[in-house]
């Protein structure tokens, strides 16, 4: 076993020199203090405190409250005719109006099967969920509710009444298709689940991120999704049911955000552009507040990781099928590499910019496993990611997930770096054994003459000069950009839509101020999470993100912009609640 073996004793007692050393330095006061700050609560005003009561105490709240304890002690039988008269409207509507399609069938069809197990069923919703082990935890743990709610009496609902509800219910059908209002009630009913349970939506977006580019309107849905959960949150938070802390980090990200707000509307682009950035950046605030509790922080976690695995081997088996595109690629100098892949985000830089950002949190998720399953399990995900990483062909993303890698051996644990010391004289040959491809591409970083290279060096000139003309920038969004940049763009790099490089991209839009406090919550967050140990994964995150930006604009895709901040958050929600 490699553990028994002299070689690792040797790491080992490397390992714990170094670490030692790293204990006594000068920089230890960087990264470490001896008591992290308390941040300051809300405070709530007068006027505040009575409005949110005067909401509490409403008839709207009365009501909800109410229909949902007699929705859980009411009888599945009346449910159950309830489903079975939906089904028979669905489908009466169905045949009046000759409708054939699929979507609508299966609607209708749902409701049908749905009555089968109510009907033979004597107990209430209630009691029939909370006997549910799975949903049992959901309902309880997951959503708060409470299984006194169901066990008072049980409610049965008349059959004209359940009859009713099914022709109120099918009603929308008569003007629009059936699966349409299938989805509505669907929608509604997420809806309500994530206004009623904030945290929810945290796991939501972790989870759902990659697949709303599968939509036609994936900022749409984003930006849906951001106003549901900073409005549910804050409407909890003012009324005491969930505790908002602010600190001195959380002014830098207002700042942050009131500067795209005002770039939007005082500089060169749309107004959509700068309202679109400031609402998702203030995605920060509920999140930071949600990740500060362990529960729901280890949740986001496994989500985030579950979803960035599935779009690993989404990305590998694209370029397997031959399904990998060719027009991101300089067919002269890189013919042999087959095309990159870009999986649901249509663009193979935007996707390493998602690997980048959640392959150190599957790293540092794996190490924690303690059993075989779930080590197998990370470590599989791990190799998906690295595959995937290498058929992007994005070489500033090679070099930011080496150094994540690189990173997480030296600054985890003990282990791991007692692993890296063993590992680095391999190193060498295993570089060699890699497809001639994959060298080729990697030699080519830095070489002056490969078209890609030159390209985004005369754009930084010309971004250069753009940024000396204009100091307190040009405004937010790609529209701005383009019609700025032709003036002071170097002949030939006219027609660019974004500058190719995170910091000059910010300074361009932001002006040096934006980029200044661009600068501080970064470091913030980063010696934050060094400071406390088990978010070190995202520390590694936010600097090999950074390596890729210094050739990408990393929120090229607006929607990144949600995302990194979201990591971001995770990496500065401080003291942790239990």
């Amino acid at each position: 076993m490699l553990r028994d073996s002299l070689m690792w004793e040797l790491a080992v007692r490397a390992a714990d020199a170094l670490r030692g050393w790293w204990r006594e330095s000068a920089f230890v006061g960087i990264v470490r203090t001896p008591k992290a700050t308390v941040p300051q609560k809300l405070h709530r005003s007068s006027w505040v405190t009575r409005i949110m009561s005067a909401r509490e105490q409403s008839l709207s709240a009365y009501y909800l409250h109410r229909l949902r304890r007699r929705l859980l002690q009411m009888r599945t039988v009346s449910l159950g005719l309830y489903c079975l008269f939906t089904w028979a409207c669905f489908s009466l509507v169905t045949a009046l109006r000759r409708e054939q399609d699929v979507g609508s069938f299966a609607c209708a069809a749902f409701f049908a099967v749905a009555a089968i197990p109510l009907l033979g069923s004597r107990q209430t919703l209630g009691e029939a969920l909370f006997k549910s082990r799975l949903l049992h935890r959901l309902l309880t743990e997951w959503c708060g509710f409470s299984h006194a709610e169901s066990a008072t009496h049980k409610e049965r609902l008349h059959p004209l009444r359940a009859l009713l509800g099914a022709v109120v219910t099918a009603s929308p059908a008569l003007c629009l298709a059936v699966r349409t209002v299938g989805l509505g009630m669907l929608l509604l009913l997420l809806g309500v689940l994530l206004f009623s349970v904030p945290e929810w939506n945290a796991v939501l977006f972790w989870f759902i991120f990659p697949f709303l580019y599968l939509t036609p309107h994936p900022t749409v849905l984003l930006c849906a999704l951001v106003a549901l959960f900073c409005a549910s949150y804050a409407v909890r938070a003012l009324s005491g049911r969930r505790v908002l802390e602010l600190s001195r980090i959380d002014a830098v990200v207002l700042l942050i955000a009131l500067q795209l707000l005002a770039g939007g509307f005082f500089g060169m682009g749309r107004v959509r552009d700068g309202a679109v950035a400031c609402l998702l950046t203030l995605l920060w605030f509920p999140m930071r507040q949600v990740l500060r509790v362990r529960r729901w922080r280890a949740r986001c976690i496994r989500a985030v990781c579950l979803s960035s695995s599935a779009v690993a081997l989404c990305g590998v088996l694209q370029y397997c099928l031959g399904m990998a595109e060719l027009k991101w690629v300089d067919v002269a100098r890189f013919s042999n590499i087959g095309g990159r892949v870009s999986v649901f985000f249509q663009n193979p830089n935007v996707l390493a910019v998602y690997l980048l950002l959640c392959f150190p949190l599957l790293l540092s998720h794996g190490a924690k496993q303690k059993r075989t399953g779930g080590r197998l399990l990370c470590a599989l995900g791990i190799l998906l990611h690295v595959a995937c990483m290498i058929l992007t062909w994005s070489r500033g993303a090679w070099l930011g997930m080496l150094l994540e890698g690189l990173l997480f051996l030296l600054f985890h644990s003990r282990t791991t770096l007692a692993v890296g010391l063993i590992a680095a004289p391999f190193l060498p040959s295993v570089l060699l054994l890699l497809p001639h491809n994959v060298k080729n591409r990697f030699a080519s970083i830095g070489n002056l003459v490969e078209s890609s290279v030159r390209y985004r060096l005369h754009t930084w000139r010309g971004t250069l000069r753009m940024i000396a003309a204009h100091p307190w920038g040009i405004g937010v969004g790609e529209e701005a950009f383009v019609r700025t940049y032709p003036a002071y763009a170097v002949s030939g790099t006219e027609r660019v839509m974004h500058a190719h490089q995170l910091f000059l991209q910010i300074s361009a839009e932001l002006g040096v101020v934006g980029l200044v406090s661009f600068c501080i919550l970064l470091g913030a967050c980063i010696l934050r999470a060094l400071r406390c140990g088990d978010m070190g994964g995202t520390a590694f995150a936010l600097v090999g993100a950074l390596v890729m930006g210094l050739f990408d604009h990393l929120w090229y895709r607006v929607g990144m912009l949600a995302l990194f901040f979201s990591v971001c958050a995770l990496s500065a929600c401080g003291e942790e609640v239990a």
